[in-house]
């Protein structure tokens, strides 16, 4: 995956943000398309990664680590999940 790349989550993931007076909860949704804003892969004992995400449904920009980028598919991969689920069902 690189910056630009249009990606989808797996299955539903969810983050916790802070905000003035509170927190809120914020859903990643399969289905919901996603943009790859930034990348960047950190190598040493355990690779890791960190970016940016853009959902391209509501505009939001989310940081992510290797935890949200582990549960994203390309284009191809949603895809053929999706095509699979049909062929299930």
């Amino acid at each position: 995956m690189k910056p630009d790349d249009i990606v989808y989550f797996k299955e539903i993931h969810t983050a916790l943000y802070g905000k003035e007076g509170g927190s809120y909860t914020y859903y990643f949704k399969p289905g919901d398309r996603y943009k790859i804003v930034s990348i960047q892969t950190v190598d040493g004992f355990f690779e890791s990664k960190t970016g940016v995400i853009e959902n391209l449904e509501d505009g939001t920009k989310h940081f992510g680590t290797s935890t949200i980028f582990s549960k994203l598919a390309t284009v191809q991969e949603w895809r053929d999940l999706t095509i699979n689920k049909l062929i299930e069902s």
